[in-house]
């Protein structure tokens, strides 16, 4: 019976560990063994498009991770990034990777996809008159929802990812909507950055600014100081205390073939 030591032995590139997983008797034991970060290098060896199986197979926190590295472009949001991720894990059958999805994925980037492609009309009276052509409401007449997403595929997904959180929780999908009326653009998407520099540190990643710091050259001056000034190496070694060590268990990033 294979089992998770046999494959997480360094060296293993990411193809090699993505490989090794679909070979196991049993693939979701092996994912859920892994540090999160070995657990995407998996997915991005796979491909995120044909990566679907891996996914459903993460934990919550290794999904939350995986979405952390997926979704972002330094400071900026990765819309495509959250396209693509989408598409991957959408079936026809089940409706159950879009739940796993939502109770991994910071909400606040829901929000930001809504208040960016969906415009709502509400009527404190019922009516079965869209407030324009292709509007569909959701709740008989009360919500009007327009997509402005001109992609058809993007289309569809966002479609069904609005009709599965409505029908799971219609007070979810009445909050995510309105988040639009509070909150700009700017703001949902510094609150989520902020909240993914959090769970990365926790996952032994520093955030950008104390890891510009770590690896700013130092001039001739300041090794001196350092070297001299026993204070200066007792700040640097609390700071250093409250970073976890993560042993990644992949070192290769490309494959042996």
């Amino acid at each position: 019976m294979n089992s998770a030591p046999s494959l997480v032995r360094r060296g293993l590139s990411a193809d090699e560990l993505a490989r090794a997983i679909f070979k196991a008797e049993i693939p979701e034991s092996i994912v859920r063994s892994l540090p999160a970060q070995s657990a995407y290098m998996a997915i991005k060896a796979t491909g995120v498009e044909s990566a679907g199986d891996i996914i459903s197979m993460l934990t919550k926190e290794q999904y939350q991770v995986s979405l952390d590295f997926e979704l972002w472009e330094k400071d900026d949001f990765n819309e495509d990034g959250f396209w693509e991720w989408l598409a991957a894990i959408d079936e026809q059958e089940s409706l159950a990777p879009l739940q796993q999805l939502l109770n991994a994925i910071d909400l606040k980037l829901i929000a930001l996809i809504i208040s960016t492609h969906v415009q709502t009309v509400i009527f404190d009276d019922q009516t079965d008159n869209p407030p324009g052509p292709l509007y569909f409401t959701p709740d008989n007449g009360f919500t009007w929802i327009f997509l402005s997403v001109e992609n058809p595929d993007r289309h569809r997904l966002l479609g069904k990812l609005l009709a599965y959180i409505f029908e799971s929780s219609a007070e979810l999908f009445y909050q995510l909507i309105s988040v639009q009326g509070v909150s700009t653009l700017t703001d949902l998407e510094e609150s989520s950055y902020q909240d993914r520099c959090r769970r990365l540190s926790e996952e032994g990643i520093p955030d950008p600014e104390f890891a510009f710091k770590l690896h700013a050259p130092l001039t001739i001056g300041e090794i001196r100081n350092e070297i001299s000034n026993e204070i200066g190496k007792a700040k640097v070694s609390e700071a250093l205390e409250h970073i976890p060590v993560v042993e990644p268990l992949i070192f290769a990033g490309t494959n042996f073939d």
